[in-house]
């Protein structure tokens, strides 16, 4: 619930102000639905939503089937699903489990293919890792980052490039291979490590890689929106992504793409589920009087 913005030092009229910024983003008409969460010294001034989770897209009439979107509409967090990867690699080595300066060749005996039997755990959190693309076969499609053992053969078997010299954005191989990691070492699979890491300890209702079919009826769906991308950007996010924007965002609304789980790609949350999040990593790791980190 949302609390009195005197309880927190702010002013109705700043929380109106800010509310009133949500609602004129939301009128450029570039988004189909924002849902909102501000937090002020640990307390929730803001849970709102605006828009459509269905019906609301581009050129889209908002008919029978249009559905407004709520505070708790979940809604895949695309490429924001690294950061939560990344904070699980980083409980792993709080417990123990992984060194971020070792190989990942120490944990991955495959890891070698094209020179890459150097790159460390940290290079891969850094985007150092000297993998960012893997070739997928054309006429797979980009299908293919929905089958976790083939992403991690083709990921293993491509050629490094400047490892641990270069930044380069790996748009979706550094997340399996963290992940991978994460399953060798602790013997579970990665989403029952979420699970009982940062799911559960957090009281999340969410907050998963994939989405279960009863939430589904529930979920935002994706549309192409906004500015085009346009050359160089669009080719190097196809070579990235193995698709197009629209082939991509096609593929994110089907059912086959929330049942697979890619750690840097389709994590659903609500957008106080993300706020409860990082607001555990603000207080240091603790939640409701619990170290979860």
């Amino acid at each position: 619930a949302e609390v009195a913005p005197q309880r927190v030092g702010l002013t109705a009229g700043a929380v109106d102000s800010i509310w009133s910024s949500v609602e004129a983003l939301y009128r450029t008409g570039a988004f189909p639905a924002v849902t909102f969460c501000l937090r002020r010294r640990g307390r929730i001034v803001l849970n709102r939503s605006i828009g459509y989770a269905q019906g609301g897209g581009p050129g889209e009439s908002r008919g029978p089937h249009a559905r407004l979107a709520e505070p708790d509409t979940p809604i895949c967090l695309f490429s924001a699903s690294k950061a939560v990867t990344a904070m699980l690699m980083h409980k792993l080595a709080e417990e123990g489990g992984v060194d971020l300066d070792n190989r990942v060749s120490y944990y991955l005996p495959e890891f070698t293919g094209g020179g890459k039997d150097r790159t460390t755990i940290a290079q891969v959190l850094s985007h150092q890792g000297g993998f960012p693309m893997f070739d997928v076969d054309p006429a797979d499609g980009p299908e293919t980052l929905l089958d976790w053992e083939r992403c991690i053969e083709l990921i293993c078997a491509a050629p490094a490039e400047n490892g641990g010299k270069r930044l380069a954005y790996h748009a979706i191989t550094g997340g399996f291979i963290l992940a991978e990691i994460i399953r060798r070492v602790t013997g579970m699979s990665f989403t029952d490590y979420l699970d009982t890491r940062f799911r559960q300890p957090l009281g999340m209702r969410y907050f998963t890689y994939g989405l279960d079919g009863r939430s589904r009826p529930r979920v935002a769906r994706n549309y192409v929106a906004g500015q085009p991308v346009r050359f160089p950007i669009s080719m190097l996010a196809k070579q990235a992504l193995s698709a197009d924007f629209s082939e991509v965002v096609d593929i994110s609304n089907r059912d086959y793409f929330m049942d697979a789980v890619v750690p840097a790609g389709n994590l659903y949350s609500t957008a106080e589920e993300l706020s409860r999040f990082y607001q555990m990593l603000l207080d240091g790791g603790r939640y409701e009087g619990r170290q979860v980190m």
